[in-house]
């Protein structure tokens, strides 16, 4: 299971429908209605979300609006087109058609991002989430957490738990993107030590132009 902390995921989406996690013990792990996964911007008392995952900005349909010549608006699309790299399987197409770089994982989704930002507190409690799972032969059921975000201020609590997630038990390692404004200031979560930051690469030449760069980033 792939944890996919982003803005959402359109569990509809017929690459996606398959690959979706599906939580056999409803509301048992503090998410209420958690089918898919958690929205951990919605947290009440004694609850750390709801199980809303639908994309943010999306209506009741669950379809994103268009944004000028983009397909749909960038923050609405981001989460399910996130998880359709990692796990995407078309139903349909052969072998040689491309599909998600690791097709036989699952999608839990933990949406993350509220108004114009994403909250450190919704962060940490998504990162409280995935570790309520485990199975029996392997312990955490939840072995990756996807951040494809960051922020230029790091947050030393969620920097903790990063920590934490990596050293307990068998371990969930968070993989993070270093970002996209063409610079070597430290992005995070990617940044903190215990996580591993991803750069952008053209395909002609070592960098992507938008890509953040540095000593700080461990896999292009």
């Amino acid at each position: 299971i792939v944890a996919v902390m982003d803005s959402g995921v359109d569990v509809t989406h017929d690459y996606l429908q398959s690959r979706m996690f599906r939580n056999e013990r409803i509301g048992l792990s503090d998410c209420a209605d958690d089918t898919y996964g958690c929205n951990t911007t919605a947290c009440k008392k004694d609850l750390l979300g709801n199980g809303d995952i639908a994309p943010y900005g999306a209506d009741e349909n669950g379809s994103c609006p268009e944004d000028g010549a983009n397909r749909c608006a960038t923050n609405c699309c981001h989460g399910t087109h996130v998880a359709g790299i990692i796990s995407a399987l078309d139903p349909n197409a052969s072998e040689q058609e491309m599909i998600g770089v690791c097709p036989m994982c699952q999608i839990m989704a933990i949406r993350v991002v509220e108004g114009s930002g994403i909250p450190d507190a919704a962060i940490i409690r998504g990162l409280i989430y995935v570790t309520r799972f485990e199975t029996v032969s392997t312990g955490q059921a939840v072995r990756i957490v996807n951040a494809s975000f960051g922020k230029f201020q790091a947050s030393r609590a969620v920097g903790a738990m990063v920590r934490a997630l990596k050293k307990t038990g068998d371990g969930i390692l968070v993989v993070a993107a270093a970002g996209n404004e063409d610079t070597m200031l430290r992005a995070y979560p990617a940044a903190f030590p215990d996580a591993i930051a991803v750069s952008n690469i053209a395909r002609t030449g070592p960098k992507h132009v938008s890509s953040n760069f540095g000593p700080w980033v461990d896999v292009a």
